[in-house]
């Protein structure tokens, strides 16, 4: 983990039902970067899958 990025463990990085998301910018498949900013005020799903280990 990078020394500048906050623990993800931190429970003051907890998200609260209906809370906005921060901004943070990651790699796109098309190139360049997507982030939620391009996002704010459209209508969003998001699915978010729990991978399970037997």
């Amino acid at each position: 983990m990078q020394p500048d990025m906050p623990s993800p463990s931190d429970p003051s990085n907890e998200l609260s039902a209906g809370s906005p998301v921060p901004d943070f910018r990651l790699a796109a498949s098309s190139g360049g970067q997507i982030g939620p900013a391009d996002y704010r005020g459209k209508v969003n799903l998001i699915l978010f899958f729990v991978r399970e280990y037997n």
